[in-house]
């Protein structure tokens, strides 16, 4: 992907493109089979529309408004609830799985595209797009410039308001670095912009129609906006700044750290990970063994 980047400027819009009328595809045949109606489709449009944005509050303000529309409906029971601890479960082994697919750990290596594209599919990413905004962090790690979430001095929820736009500017800077800064450049960057907001709007609907209202917000609704949260804090937490760079850090000592590398192959040995990239599970290297420092709020 990242030589298919390097060559065409135009690979990452094709891809979403591509993405777009598959998903296209699939919504018109679901459109013949889903239980929902015209009504619940202009009820829940909206966040068709908006959960392409890179705002985590507006991505929040659409789980609000899915929740309190749901469970107004007459069709909301309490079990549907359940699916909210299920959907921040699961969302961890599905994030090793995106990460670990970037770095080509799957065997064998013609699974990684697939289960790339499954999972980025799931959490609303497209799988070209994740793996090289990774290879650019993992080429500039920490570099307040370059890298995609540079932790910098920043509180948690400063630097989680920020990820998103951080991620973007990192990726466009490495565009321009690529391909040069002229017409043609600026031409795809915003050609990329219009297809990644075309994919991940039908991705969106895809969900609604598959899930059906309840589950659409209660299953997936809630694991894209848990994700975030955790993309954040998992990266705030594992660069650490320090007096003029930063620290990579493996944490394990907390229940919650011991618990997510329990079930999502290690991923917070971060600091093994950046040792080894293509480790499918980075505990199983023993070099830098796991430490904790305390975390500003």
């Amino acid at each position: 992907m990242i030589a298919s980047f390097r060559k065409d400027r135009q690979f990452l819009a094709r891809t979403h493109f591509t993405s777009f009328a598959v998903m296209s595809v699939l919504n018109l045949a679901l459109c013949f089979f889903a239980d929902i109606n015209s009504k619940d489709l202009l009820w829940y449009l909206p966040l068709v529309l908006i959960l392409s944005t890179t705002k985590i509050q507006l991505v929040v303000g659409c789980f609000i408004y899915a929740t309190v529309v749901s469970i107004l409906r007459s069709d909301f029971e309490p079990v549907y609830l359940l699916a909210v601890p299920i959907a921040i479960i699961v969302t961890f082994p599905l994030t090793a799985f995106l990460h670990n697919a970037s770095h080509g750990s799957f065997s064998p290596k013609w699974l990684n595209r697939p289960i790339g594209e499954v999972v980025g599919v799931m959490q609303l990413s497209g799988f070209a797009q994740w793996k090289i905004v990774h290879v650019v962090h993992h080429m500039h790690s920490d570099d307040p410039q370059l890298d995609p979430h540079p932790p910098l001095n920043k509180g948690y929820w400063e630097f989680t308001r920020g990820m998103r736009e951080a991620a973007i500017n990192a990726y466009v800077k490495f565009f321009f670095k690529t391909h040069g800064q002229d017409t043609q450049s600026l031409a795809a960057i915003k050609r990329f912009g219009h297809a990644a907001k075309l994919d991940q709007s039908a991705r969106v609907l895809f969900w609604l129609l598959l899930l059906g209202p309840q589950l659409f917000t209660f299953l997936f609704l809630s694991s894209i906006v848990f994700k975030m949260f955790h993309y954040a804090w998992f990266n705030y937490s594992t660069h650490r700044p320090m007096d003029s760079s930063a620290e990579i850090q493996n944490l394990n000592t907390r229940l919650f750290y011991r618990l997510v590398n329990a079930i999502a192959f290690g991923l917070y040995f971060h600091k093994n990970h950046h040792l080894v990239p293509t480790l499918f599970d980075p505990r199983t290297l023993q070099k830098a063994p796991a430490e904790e420092q305390p975390i500003a709020a």
